[in-house]
Parts: structure tokens; C-alpha cells; sequence
């Protein structure tokens, strides 16, 4: 189910099951952004991100969930781009209250949330690319969050290993984006050589 029939599902059902998938979706979003915006101020803590997606997901909920009634779709990822810009303002509003004194708007409006890289891969590689092929790997959905929490977000396997969602250890973090890795660059390879033969 896409996030928008997802979303209008639960608020026409309030079905438990459907906001727990609904809050899994979002999550690494919010998450990733909060943690990659508060890292240009130092070294985020885990305890830190999750106290803040909190109390974004208090926001989100209150009300009867009106701040989630009242949103107008442009598209049918939009939901995304939102959390976004919710995760960036709740980082602003966390320092102005902490730290009134760090010149806020420009360094958050300057963070990085959409980056990938990764030495082991030695070259660039398309985001659309690697969705794809994580897409087609048969792997739990959350191995895949643990994935993009590494790569795309910046969290090392340590803290990947403390939030609550994942409740894994260290050592097994490490396990997967191994396996993953492997998976993704094979998939790469073998598309890529298919395309070749084919005269593309």
C-alpha cells in the first residue's frame, strides 16, 4: 500500500496495526534527519534523536491527528518531504531553547539528509540505483531501514544498535550492512551486465 492510501487508511480506520506501519514508514525519515542536522553541532545522542522523535510523533498525534487531517498531498510521496522540514524545525526549536546563542537557520537549512556514500563501493552510484536493488534483495524490511540509517543518514552501526526499532546487537548491525552490501553491489553488477548484452 502506498504512504498516502497507507495514511487515509488509518485516519478512516484508526486501525492499530495500520499506524504502527504508518509510524515504521516515517520513522527512519524523521529520525535520520533529526540526527544528521544535530551532528553539525557535535556528536548526536541516541537517547537525544529519539526524545525528539517523540515528540514529534506527540505533535503529529495530537488533536485527533489534525496536524495529518489537514495535509494536502502535491504528490503521493509528499508526506516525506514534510517530516522533513517537521524533523529540521523540532532540531531549531530544541536549540533555541538549549542554545540560544548557535546561529540555527543557516546550518540547519544546509544539512545533508539525502547523501550516500560508502568507501567500499569505490565509485558513485545513482540512489535509484541502490533503491532499486534493495528493493529486489529478499531481505527483512528491517535490515533494509538498518541500511539506509547507515548510509543515507550517517549513524554509525553503534547507534543503529541503541534505538529502540531495531534492538539489535552491535556486532549483528555490522553482520547486515555486510550482507547487504555484497547483495546490493551483485544485483548492480548482474543489472548492469544484463544491460550490456542486451545492447543497451
Amino acid at each position: 500500500m502506498a504512504i498516502r492510501e497507507l495514511l487515509e487508511y488509518c485516519l478512516e480506520t484508526d486501525d492499530p496495526e495500520a499506524w504502527n506501519e504508518f509510524v515504521h514508514r516515517i520513522e527512519p525519515t524523521i529520525a535520520g534527519v533529526i540526527f544528521n542536522t544535530l551532528r553539525r553541532f557535535g556528536q548526536p545522542q541516541p537517547d537525544l534523536v529519539q526524545d525528539l522523535v517523540q515528540q514529534i510523533h506527540i505533535k503529529l498525534f495530537a488533536n485527533e491527528r489534525k496536524v495529518l487531517r489537514d495535509f494536502r498531498w502535491p504528490h503521493d510521496d509528499a508526506i516525506y518531504g514534510f517530516m522533513k522540514v517537521v524533523a529540521r524545525r523540532m532540531v531549531i526549536d530544541y536549540f533555541r531553547k538549549t542554545k540560544p546563542d548557535v546561529p540555527l537557520e543557516e546550518a540547519v537549512n544546509t544539512a545533508v539528509d539525502s547523501r550516500f556514500s560508502e568507501d567500499l563501493m569505490q565509485r558513485p552510484i545513482q540512489i535509484v540505483e541502490i533503491e532499486q536493488s534493495l528493493d529486489a534483495i529478499e531481505s527483512p524490511s528491517r535490515d533494509k531501514d538498518v541500511f539506509w540509517f547507515y548510509f543515507r543518514y550517517g549513524y554509525t552501526a553503534k547507534a543503529i544498535s541503541e534505538l529502540p526499532a531495531i534492538s539489535l546487537t552491535e556486532k549483528k548491525i555490522e553482520n547486515i550492512l555486510a550482507r547487504l552490501i555484497r547483495q546490493v553491489k551483485a544485483h548492480i553488477k548482474h543489472k548492469q551486465g544484463r544491460s550490456r548484452s542486451e545492447g543497451f
